[in-house]
């Protein structure tokens, strides 16, 4: 769970700055702070439920050690 939950701050926080900095570089690009809020959290929302999801998946098929 802990893992899980650094993984949703980490994800919030590069979203963020990733929004801040295309507005910053692009021209024409108006970046308000409710848009902001919006596009991280449906993007930070989706990634969590995405990654919750695969996580089986993806432990299932890993491949296992196999003693020489």
């Amino acid at each position: 769970m802990p893992r899980f939950l650094i993984q949703i701050v980490v994800n919030l926080l590069t979203a963020t700055i990733a929004l801040m900095v295309a507005g910053a570089v692009i021209d024409g690009v108006t970046v308000r702070p409710a848009g902001i809020i919006t596009a991280v959290a449906v993007f930070v929302i989706a990634n969590a439920l995405y990654s919750a999801a695969a996580s089986p998946a993806i432990s299932r098929t890993e491949p296992t050690a196999t003693p020489r």
